[in-house]
């Protein structure tokens, strides 16, 4: 590196390239301001380029020799970064060091800069400050958030430790360094912003300061194609529910249930929705995750609302059922966080097997590796759940949570309302147009993507069947005795399934066999042999092949009976049976109001597929009588609002 002198200081060459000094901006500067800094700033680049002598600057600017090397040694200076200052230190007034005090506090009414001058004297005390707020342990106290004013004691204290007399700085001020101290605090929290950020916030301001802000993991990709990435997440609404119960009387009565959780699926390229599910398992699971896999894949397609002012707008829908590129379109990636249900071995192998993406999972409890999400999550809840007269709020202190018991029962909020609501939303959400997309809808931007021909992957149709039903499999024996005439069967929680060829081939008796479970559905199975060759369904024999019923529901219903909870007729529906034992329970427990639910949704098919349905009884009359008188003008608001 070459060096040369100017004046008594020797400076790189490669400093004084003009052209590599941070700039200023000149018109922020008032009249007097600009008159000294171009006079400095014209002195500096002649001297520099070497255009006139030093006699002629002074002539032209009125500055003379040793003034120019001063000013020019204050540019070359570096800052806190390893910068130099540049064109910044020919600024009047502008300061390259900080003020160092020389006569001691107790003999000045002025104070500037003796709290600084205490901690240069006294080193260990700035240590102390650093450890009581940040890491109390270090200075034996417990680990807690500490006050401003409980330091500034343990301050004091130290100070006297240390020797400092009562007649000395910062004994001899009134507030004996009180405010210094705090000043202090807060600079050290803007200074270690992460640490400054779990002191003010706690840790999930930690968290979002430690993963956000610097770095190449902060930049993000910016995707040219549809479906080469899309994130899923699952997110509890802010709502309480009800549930219309009759009583042995023929009277209707609602009770609460919440903790329901929407889980979604999104295109990060186009911003648009792909799928959705609801789920009232109380925390998703790895077969709601799946179910909302299904419903972006699978077509779209409209339902009949049964709440009279709810209805599509001409351009809202979803797009696999708008363009047909989408309808069974797989993504490339898909990421998700580290939940226990998104890890499951189900959903890998689903994944991977069926659809053929890739995952990639985030580090646990970081949202903000999943940004258009969780921004869509929080959107949604401000367009439509905090709207509702039953919601919870964001907390128990928003001043939206105005007893939302109540008023789900005054309102008659059910489960299907929800359901009706949230496909609204979803729609709506996908034609309206983002700022992020250059005022382009997700619908829009979708349809621009797939018209230029880059290619997306279509499920094949040989797997469209096997995706579309959430299946397990597992490994049984047959069963059966000739000597009994037990012809043959397999067993799979409590119930006997078999066929007509099934039921003839006693030679496969004691044969292990593969059976694939649709975990929506336990009435029947599907058989493999064990070459893979397929043997056919088997159905399942008396009460429990005569309602729909889920794998939870089974299982709930066998664990009752094991713990001898739930009694029922040999000759009855057991479904039913059970159906009734969750009336009686939901009056009182809010868990079997959500298992009462899901029974009736097992029965009547899922949202996405009960397409034709009419409200028919006299529970769901009542319900949509209630909703289109209480909801009419709030959902008149809720429809012209763009989400972000």
């Amino acid at each position: 590196m070459q060096v040369i002198q100017i004046g008594k200081h020797v400076v790189l060459v490669d400093n004084l390239d003009l052209s590599k000094w941070p700039k200023v901006l000149e018109s922020a500067l008032n009249d007097n301001e600009k008159d000294v800094f171009y006079r400095r700033k014209r002195a500096i680049e002649e001297y520099i380029q070497k255009n006139r002598t030093l006699a002629e600057i002074k002539q032209a600017t009125g500055i003379y020799q040793n003034e120019i090397y001063r000013l020019l040694y204050r540019c070359l200076t570096l800052d806190n970064d390893g910068e130099i200052y540049g064109y910044k230190a020919l600024i009047p007034g502008f300061r390259i060091k900080n003020y160092t005090r020389k006569i001691p506090a107790e003999n000045s009414s002025n104070l500037v800069g003796a709290f600084t001058k205490l901690l240069d004297q006294y080193p260990q005390l700035e240590e102390f400050l650093f450890n009581i707020h940040f890491y109390p342990q270090k200075v034996s106290l417990p680990k807690r958030k500490r006050k401003k004013y409980e330091i500034w004691r343990a301050f004091k204290n130290e100070c006297k430790k240390l020797g400092i007399k009562d007649y000395e700085y910062p004994f001899c001020t009134f507030d004996q360094a009180r405010r210094s101290v705090e000043r202090h605090l807060a600079q050290l929290e803007k200074e270690f912003f992460t640490k400054g950020a779990a002191i003010q916030g706690g840790k999930d301001a930690a968290r979002h300061a430690r993963r956000t802000g610097f770095g190449p993991a902060n930049i993000l990709k910016h995707l040219l194609r549809a479906y080469e990435v899309v994130q899923l997440d699952g997110h509890k609404i802010d709502g309480i529910f009800v549930i219309g119960i009759e009583t042995p009387d023929g009277l209707i009565v609602y009770k609460q249930f919440s903790r329901i959780y929407i889980l979604v699926l999104i295109d990060v390229a186009t911003r648009a929705i792909l799928g959705y599910h609801l789920s009232l398992s109380g925390d998703f699971n790895e077969l709601d995750v799946l179910k909302c896999i299904i419903n972006a894949l699978a077509p779209w397609k409209p339902i009949k609302f049964t709440i009279p002012v709810l209805y599509y707008h001409k351009d809202a829908g979803f797009p696999s059922g708008i363009y047909e590129r989408a309808a069974w379109a797989c993504w490339d990636t898909l990421q998700y966080d580290n939940a226990r249900a998104n890890l499951s071995n189900l959903v890998k192998a689903k994944l991977q097997r069926t659809i053929g993406c890739s995952i990639n999972v985030g580090p646990v409890a970081t949202p903000e590796y999943r940004p258009h999400i969780e921004s869509f999550f929080k959107s949604l809840e401000e367009m439509l759940y905090h709207r509702l007269p039953n919601t919870t709020g964001s907390s128990e202190d928003d001043p939206r949570r105005n007893d939302p018991e109540k008023k789900a029962c005054e309102y008659k909020m059910t489960y299907r309302h929800l359901q009706e609501f949230t496909e609204y939303a979803m729609a709506d959400y996908n034609r309206k147009p983002l700022a992020a997309l250059h005022s382009l809808s997700p619908l829009k931007a979708m349809e621009q993507r797939l018209q230029q021909m880059i290619p997306v992957r279509v499920l094949h149709p040989s797997k469209r069947k096997e995706m579309q039903a959430v299946c397990m499999e597992k490994q049984v024996t047959i069963r059966g005795n000739i000597k009994e005439g037990k012809r043959p069967y397999i067993q799979f929680l409590n119930a006997i399934y078999s066929s007509d060829i099934l039921s003839q081939a006693s030679e496969m008796i004691g044969t292990l066999i593969n059976i694939v479970i649709d975990v929506d559905d336990l009435r029947s199975v599907e058989a493999y042999l064990p070459d893979g060759s397929h043997l056919g369904y088997l159905h399942a024999r008396g009460i429990w092949g005569i309602t729909p019923h889920s794998l939870e529901t089974r299982k709930e219903i066998n664990r009752l009976i094991d713990d001898e909870m739930f009694e029922y007729n040999s000759g009855e529906d057991i479904i039913n049976s059970y159906e009734l034992y969750l009336v009686e329970k939901a009056r009182k427990n809010k868990g079997a109001r959500k298992k009462l639910q899901r029974v009736r949704e097992e029965k009547s098919s899922n949202l996405l597929i009960f397409q034709d349905q009419q409200p028919d009884s006299q529970i769901e009359k009542t319900e949509n009588s209630m909703i289109k008188k209480t909801l009419k003008k709030s959902l008149k608001t809720a429809k012209d609002t763009v989400l972000f």
